[in-house]
């Protein structure tokens, strides 16, 4: 079990019911916001680049938590401005790893390769989150000739190549 200060070293700042004031925390700029309890994001606009893609480079980071809350009201998470090129977005928003009963309310996330991303966790509800730029493939069919990189292959998603390759608003796996 990693302590506390080993936590916020490496992670940085971390958010849990007691951390809450009145508006609530804002997401810090250079750190993933680690969440430990009950949160509220203090509404805003907020520009967060994530980390290199790897199973902690959410902006927002929910792991190993049972009964919490995440409110993103009047919050929007972007990883770039808007009208950036779509296929220029990458890492994650809001992770949440190996969670149950988690609730992730309102707000409206964009400009990342994938916005909410849920792993080996259950009974994920989110609710009243709108989403709008997150990553889309160039694509390189054209009037002429279909191209077969821009095929979708069902069976090519063992390692969750599709997050990676196709980017989600949401996505969930196990």
């Amino acid at each position: 079990m990693l302590s506390a200060t080993l936590l916020l070293l490496l992670f940085g700042p971390t958010l849990g019911a007691q951390d809450r004031g009145a508006g609530g925390v804002v997401v810090p700029t250079q750190r993933p916001l680690v969440v430990t309890g009950d949160a509220r994001i203090q509404p805003g606009k907020y520009i967060r680049v994530s980390r290199p893609w790897d199973e902690l480079a959410g902006v927002i980071l929910v792991r190993g938590l049972h009964g919490v809350t995440i409110d993103l009201t009047d919050v929007s998470l972007r990883g770039s401005v808007f009208g950036s090129l779509l296929d220029r977005n990458e890492g994650l928003g809001v992770v949440v790893v190996g969670c149950q009963d988690v609730t992730i309310r309102g707000g409206n996330l964009g400009g990342y390769k994938g916005c909410i991303v849920v792993e080996r966790s259950s009974d994920v509800v989110i609710e009243d989150v709108t989403f709008d730029g997150w990553y889309g493939q160039r694509l390189l069919s054209t009037i002429a000739a279909e191209s077969p990189a821009d095929w979708l292959r069902p069976h090519d998603n063992d390692a969750g190549e599709w997050l990676d390759q196709y980017g989600a608003a949401i996505s969930v796996t196990d």
